[in-house]
């Protein structure tokens, strides 16, 4: 049986409950992941899957073909009956459809695998189908969706299977951290390759690093130690911070999935963009501040979590400092984290 899944990392840790669900269903199953291998290193820690055909071509089958037919060959090998495609994006329907070419030009009409595909063009940012546009949240449309392929979808993701390795998961910074400390995610996704044309990360989706210098410092003053969370990439768009707020611990590219986890449950609170760790984050149960622009909704594709804020503006940068700083001080209220001022 093979699952399909090209999205980036934050949109893993949405689909985690579809995939547990997928793997609890078909639990004699041998399970195949074709996927990228960052997402493969991600959810191996979980125990999915027994094996993985990596893509790691970033062109198309018509401007890279010997790679495309590599993968298409590995897919043949292994005379998958049931396949689910919970991306479903020109990348995995041209390789469905090629698939059925090649059998065809082999003269081989019958016995390809049941193939299910999430309707993803029905969510915003996608053109509707048949006039219908989902307005629910993406893990609601990935449950109503497997419940129409009798995969039964209804509990949330667990992550207790990263319990055993959280412990040696933190980085030496992290473990030297002695006070409470606050989470700052001001950069852009995980899985995003300057090389590529999707850098640096649209405007929209980035609160500027100005505002939050001033919600570090704000921080600083009440005693919370801000922790600056992302990749070397996003290292342009942090250094405001690092600026004028000296005394933060810099953290950048020294985090996993792991250790994101393992920071989740020590956090006083996280401030966040739209990326991939703030879902993560919010799996595990930390506070989060998560903020949005017009684009993507978030009604859709916001952080899954009981202690999830969302502040959306249709400009992002429109966002004042004191409307998350609102949010944040009702945390820290609840903490009883008082001013030290």
């Amino acid at each position: 049986m093979l699952v399909i899944l090209y999205s980036a990392f934050g949109d893993l840790a949405l689909a985690l409950a579809a995939l547990q669900s997928i793997r609890t269903h078909h639990k004699n199953s041998r399970l195949v992941f074709l996927t990228r291998d960052n997402l493969w290193q991600a959810i191996q820690p979980f125990g999915l899957f027994d094996e993985a055909i990596l893509d790691s071509h970033e062109r198309l089958f018509f401007r890279n073909h010997h790679g495309a037919v590599k993968i298409l060959r590995q897919i043949e090998s292994y005379k998958f009956a049931t396949i689910y495609d919970l991306h479903n994006n020109h990348r995995s329907r041209s390789q469905l459809l090629l698939l059925r070419w090649r059998r065809c030009i082999k003269l081989k009409f019958f016995g390809f695998a049941k193939v299910h595909s999430f309707p993803r063009a029905r969510l915003p940012l996608y053109r509707p189908v048949r006039g219908k546009v989902w307005n629910s949240h993406i893990t609601t449309a990935l449950s109503e969706w497997l419940g129409t392929t009798g995969v039964a979808c209804d509990k949330p993701p667990d992550l207790s299977a990263l319990t055993p390795h959280l412990a040696s998961s933190l980085p030496k910074e992290a473990q030297a951290l002695t006070q409470p400390f606050a989470l700052l995610v001001a950069g852009g996704s995980l899985a995003r390759k300057k090389e590529s044309n999707l850098w640096p990360p649209r405007k929209i989706k980035i609160w500027p690093a100005r505002h939050y210098a001033e919600i570090a410092e704000r921080l600083s003053k009440r005693g919370l130690c801000p922790v600056l969370i992302g990749t070397e990439q996003d290292r342009p768009l942090v250094e405001p911070i690092l600026a004028r707020v000296p005394e933060s611990v810099d953290l950048l590219g020294k985090t996993n999935l792991l250790a994101l986890v393992a920071l989740a449950q020590e956090a006083t609170v996280v401030i966040a963009n739209d990326n991939g760790p703030a879902h993560w984050l919010s799996l595990a149960g930390a506070p989060v501040v998560s903020l949005f622009g017009k684009q993507p909704p978030a009604r859709v594709w916001s952080p899954i979590g009981q202690n999830v804020q969302v502040l959306t503006s249709p400009i992002l940068a429109d966002l004042s400092p004191d409307t998350v700083w609102q949010a944040v001080e009702k945390i820290l209220c609840e903490k009883n984290l008082t001013s030290k001022n």
